[in-house]
């Protein structure tokens, strides 16, 4: 079989799910098959140092800077060509956004050319600041062979925002979960409870909504309430959370551990697994936390309700501060326990295993650029 040569630009190496579904695969695509450059828009990331030592990696920009959020504005044709290294057989936008809109300016007609989805983008469009228009973002999609949509909601969304024209040339490709070694790093550490322990992880942006986390245990705490909170991760609001949190007088209560590299001990060991977003794709750990069995309370949006199948594997809460306080209220009193579904919910994440994953990703790649190709799972 002969070798083909794979561009996959990404905007980051940032420690969200995205980014860590993109690690694996750039570990699991077989070298036999495939020679693989890496571009990323920004260099950046915490993710950076567990690239694959083997992998040609580049970057557009060394920082982020008003100037380069302009350039890739007006400018998106030259900085396609300074991520050419040279012919590629497949091309690959990882994330929309960034990504997405320089290679659509590829002028590769031999290559196959794969964009990635991983938000409903018309439920948090925040990809529209790169384009001058939503037509500008319809045609950039447009000019991509096949779309991967991450979940059945990132594919409603991009129909909903851009009307029907993508489904032709889109597929869901859930995003692979390592269930062995999950299970196995999740016992490295035993870590030290007090109480009631909720565990919570992700981005700390705006679409994590951990305000809701904050503003919920404080009016749990004034109830009399005893509890702790875990907060994994990182990002550009961790200042404006820790001084809300000190502001609600949390800091005794609330830890901010920052991303980890190993979060498995704090989701397994934890009495319930958090989730307050105001979006999503399809939460990957959400399903990390069923692999380990944790139940799970998961704000009511489309990504969410698709990860928990409406509430069969976990306690599905209003996508309000009054929902997540209302599902940590039913841990604590113990009217949601939750062990039994997340029992159940660990079996629901079998077909996402990484074997099969790898395996329909290499098939895919295969494709015609001549193929039409119609949404399914």
């Amino acid at each position: 079989m002969k070798l083909k040569n794979v561009l996959i630009m990404t905007n980051n190496m940032n420690g969200g799910g995205a980014e860590h579904v993109l690690l694996t695969l750039l570990r699991h695509l077989p070298r036999s098959r495939y020679s693989i450059d890496l571009c990323l828009v920004y260099r950046e990331g915490v993710l950076l140092d567990r690239l694959p030592s083997d992998l040609s990696i580049s970057a557009i920009f060394e920082e982020r800077t008003p100037e380069s959020a302009e350039c890739i504005r007006a400018d998106e044709g030259e900085l396609y060509q300074r991520a050419v290294r040279r012919k590629y057989d497949i091309e690959i936008a990882f994330l929309e956004g960034n990504a997405v809109k320089i290679m659509s300016r590829s002028n590769n007609r031999d290559a196959v050319k794969i964009a990635w989805v991983h938000l409903d983008l018309s439920r948090e469009h925040y990809t529209k600041t790169v384009y001058k228009s939503t037509e500008q973002e319809k045609e950039a999609f447009l000019s991509f062979n096949h779309i991967f949509c991450v979940s059945c909601a990132v594919l409603g969304g991009l129909e909903r925002l851009f009307g029907p024209d993508l489904r032709e040339r889109s597929y869901i490709v859930f995003n692979p979960i390592e269930h062995e070694e999950i299970m196995r790093l999740a016992e490295i550490v035993e870590l030290q409870k007090h109480g009631v322990t909720f565990c919570a992880a992700g981005r700390l942006e705006h679409q994590k909504a951990f305000n809701r986390l904050l503003s919920s245990a404080q009016r749990l705490r004034a109830e009399g309430f005893t509890f702790h909170i875990w907060l994994l991760g990182e990002g550009s609001l961790r200042s404006e959370l820790e001084r809300e949190c000190d502001e609600r007088m949390l800091t005794d209560i609330v830890d901010f551990l920052g991303y980890q590299m190993n979060p498995y001990p704090y989701i397994k060991q934890a009495d319930a697994f958090v989730s307050t977003s105001r979006v999503e794709g399809l939460s990957m750990v959400i399903g990390e936390a069923l692999v380990l069995r944790t139940p799970v309370i998961a704000t009511n949006c489309n990504g969410q309700i698709e990860a928990l199948q409406g509430g069969k594997y976990g306690f599905l809460v209003d996508n309000s501060e009054s929902g997540v306080y209302k599902g940590m209220k039913a841990v604590l009193t113990g009217e949601y326990v939750g062990n039994e579904l997340a029992y159940s919910g660990s079996e629901r994440y079998l077909p996402f295993r990484l074997e099969d994953y790898m395996q329909r990703i290499c098939s895919l790649l295969e494709i015609d650029t001549q193929t039409q190709v119609v949404s399914k799972q």
